[in-house]
């Protein structure tokens, strides 16, 4: 008996203690100190509390602290336990969580949930205050013009930046002996600048530039450095909110080992349509077909070539994670004769690319893998030593991991590493090369 009326004043305990303690949460939130109201409901919910009102007050919180994909994630919560049984409580939720998509954006996730609940007949006052929120959201006017810029700066040390064995490793594989294929490490600075500039005509149609400069700069032999210059043009086609058609143009221009390498011309046509759905914000599926014209630069004229690449890709979102995909085949063919004779060019590639992001307030963390695989129409592997093993193909595979940190608005640390393997049947050796970064990322 003694044992029991112990359990019993333990547990009335407990209980006062939070009940106490929501109270003060209460008093808290409605003093306007949203923080500490925070840290008390929160607490009270990781301890597992069952009370009243609890998730309300911790989605509310949440909201007025700037956590919106909590606030979210609270009012999803309430909304699946609530839905079917009370229908007035089940609106105000919605109306909660349309409030959270307007101020993330996501404008049609918002206009869904309001119209749900205009369709469920509820008080005039509130049928009036979501029709001119309907209305204000039809009715704004997008940006006439939107510029945008991004700077990126890194420092780091790549282990091997020679991607084929050198004259002296292939006469010690003819010897007979095995070889590695001698590495050249190198510490390097790369910078990339990007400028958008985008121009709506009308509702409909719309007009896009972007100019992109890329450089990377080695320590150790300058014979590597590479340059990149693009300016792309995307005249754009909206006929309905949720499809785009963009005709991008584009023209690029490689200079390596100082030198200036190609340029190459490219046009196409994508199409696009998004889908927005309760688990997934923004979900965007994409197909796509483009030409290009590479054009080398003196002694290398005669790998002149034309591709065709066609496509598809998609980028899903919810809430703060994202994971993209996209596959590509390219075909290219020779130009010249004498590449056609040596069966160089011509060949297929197919590229797999794949990232996933997560956020962790102003930490994010990303993983990418690529694939691209080149198998050439009819020139045979001959490994050197000249014993065919049928079409030559290259594999390269890329993984990459990278820490960013937001130390202010817009401007990012960030820490990289990626290891690249590329194994081909026409080489006696395979290439591998790992990389570490230290840099920094300007958005504005």
């Amino acid at each position: 008996m003694f044992n029991k009326r112990v359990v019993l004043i333990f547990i009335f305990t407990i209980s006062l203690n939070s009940s106490t303690s929501f109270d003060d949460g209460v008093s808290l939130f409605n003093e306007k100190s949203y923080d500490e109201a925070y840290l008390i409901f929160n607490q009270l919910f990781e301890d597992g509390h069952k009370i009243k009102n609890l998730d309300n007050y911790l989605g509310k919180s949440a909201f007025e602290t700037g956590r919106y994909y909590e606030a979210l994630s609270t009012y999803e919560r309430i909304l699946i336990e609530i839905e079917g049984v009370n229908k007035s409580e089940e609106n105000r939720v919605k109306l909660e969580i349309a409030k959270i998509n307007l101020v993330l954006e996501e404008k049609e996730s918002a206009k869904k949930l309001l119209l749900e609940v205009l369709e469920s007949d509820p008080p005039l006052t509130v049928s009036q205050n979501i029709e001119a929120i309907l209305a204000k959201l039809n009715k704004k006017k997008m940006e006439k013009s939107v510029f945008k810029g991004y700077l990126n700066i890194r420092f780091g040390y790549e282990e091997n930046i020679n991607s084929q064995p050198n004259e002296e490793s292939i006469i010690e594989y003819l010897r007979g002996n095995s070889v590695k294929g001698k590495k050249v490490d190198s510490l390097f600075l790369e910078e990339t600048a990007t400028l958008f500039f985008g121009y709506n005509i009308s509702e409909k149609f719309a007009v896009q530039t972007n100019i992109l400069g890329y450089n990377q700069n080695f320590s150790e032999d300058s014979d590597f450095d590479i340059t990149y210059l693009a300016f792309q043009i995307t005249p754009l086609y909206r006929p309905f909110e949720t499809y785009r058609f963009e005709v991008p143009i584009s023209l690029d221009t490689i200079y390596y080992g100082n030198e200036h390498l190609l340029n190459s011309y490219s046009g196409g046509v994508m199409i696009s349509k998004i889908f927005d759905t309760q688990f997934f914000q923004n979900l965007l599926m994409s197909v796509f077909t483009n030409y290009k014209r590479k054009l080398y630069e003196d002694e290398y004229k005669d790998l002149n070539s034309d591709i065709f690449e066609y496509g598809l890709g998609f980028n899903l979102r919810r809430r703060d994670h994202s994971f993209s995909f996209k596959y590509s085949s390219e075909l290219e063919s020779a130009e010249h004769e004498q590449t056609l004779r040596k069966n160089l060019t011509d060949k297929t590639i197919n590229n797999i690319k794949t990232k996933y992001l997560v956020y962790f307030g102003n930490l994010n963390f990303s993983l990418l893998y690529s694939l691209r695989n080149v198998v050439y129409d009819d020139y045979e592997a001959e490994k050197i030593i000249g014993f065919s093993d049928g079409a030559r193909t290259d594999r390269l595979h890329t993984f990459k991991t990278e820490f960013g940190y937001e130390m202010v608005e817009g401007l990012s640390l960030l820490f990289g590493y990626s290891r690249v393997i590329n194994n081909s049947n026409h080489l006696p050796v395979s290439y591998t090369n790992n990389r570490v970064d230290l840099g920094v990322n300007y958005r504005w």
